[in-house]
């Protein structure tokens, strides 16, 4: 805008005064459907289940942190066979959108509290295994 138009549309605005807004639209936000926490199967939607009953979260909200733990927990198994023959790593990337106090951390506490646990245990457990591996003769991962 030049500075001729910027004063023009500037006089027409009386010192402090705005244009009169338009008011916005209501909008209804339907309720929405029910999650579908059998089709995560019987062991991750029953964990689910749990982690909603148990921390008062909604369903979908507990589903997307097992899902988030349970692909955490396959990743360093597998990978994925591209169709043009390269491995990639096997992931998930989940986006969770609540507002704050919707029982985002609590849901993944829950869910993920088996990693954690690995996590901690985690020297111990590399031990233990080196232990079994020298007794028995095989090979050191790596």
């Amino acid at each position: 805008m030049k500075r001729d138009e910027y004063e023009a549309v500037a006089a027409k605005l009386d010192g402090n005064a705005w244009p009169k807004l338009d008011p916005l639209p209501e909008v209804s936000t339907p309720k929405p459907k029910k999650f579908p926490l059998k089709a995560l199967g019987p062991l991750a939607g029953l964990a689910a289940l749990a982690t909603a009953r148990d921390v008062q979260a909604p369903d979908s909200l507990a589903a997307g942190s097992v899902l988030a733990a349970a692909a955490l927990a396959a990743q360093p198994h597998a990978d994925v066979l591209l169709p043009h023959g390269q491995r990639a790593p096997l992931s998930l990337n989940i986006i969770t959108g609540a507002g704050s106090g919707d029982r985002k951390s609590a849901t993944d506490q829950v869910a993920c509290w088996p990693v954690e646990e690995y996590r901690k245990a985690g020297p111990r457990l590399r031990h233990h295994a080196g232990r079994i591996r020298s007794r028995e003769g095989l090979a050191q991962p790596g």
